[in-house]
């Protein structure tokens, strides 16, 4: 599968019981999905089939604009690169594990947390008001 097909997926999955949005451009850059969580925050998620360290450098663009801020990508069959993982931790950046199982239908696509995001202290406001504006207005 495609990453553009995980981030549909994942964005039919949330917008059954969440506020949300698709592809949502913020200063010159393109958010995968935005969603309100069961806290009311604004929450942005990257989604990366590899190249973990851009997904890296784009996650950490979206917090200054959004409350948490997650990258969604396959787990590597080796685990995470450690590297990695310091780093989403470090800048309190959340990942959530794609898997996809074979089933007679198709496959099944699920997503899991594995690393909780934690909210971020300084948000741009104007930015932050646009991704607000695209959760309100989202046909």
């Amino acid at each position: 599968m495609s990453e553009k097909d995980y981030q549909e997926r994942y964005f039919e999955e949330i917008k059954k019981t969440r506020k949300c949005a698709l592809e949502v451009s913020v200063l010159n850059r393109c958010i995968d999905v935005v969603h309100v969580d069961e806290d009311d925050y604004i929450v942005t998620v990257e989604f990366k089939i590899s190249n973990w360290r851009k997904a890296i450098q784009q996650a950490r663009d979206h917090q200054l604009y959004s409350h948490k801020s997650y990258i969604c990508m396959p787990k590597p069959k080796r685990g995470f690169n450690p590297e990695f993982l310091s780093l989403a931790k470090n800048y309190g950046i959340g990942i959530i594990i794609i898997s996809t199982q074979q089933n007679k239908i198709g496959s099944e696509v699920s997503f899991k947390e594995e690393l909780k995001a934690k909210k971020n202290k300084g948000i741009w406001d104007v930015a932050f008001r646009k991704i607000e504006y695209a959760l309100n207005n989202y046909v």
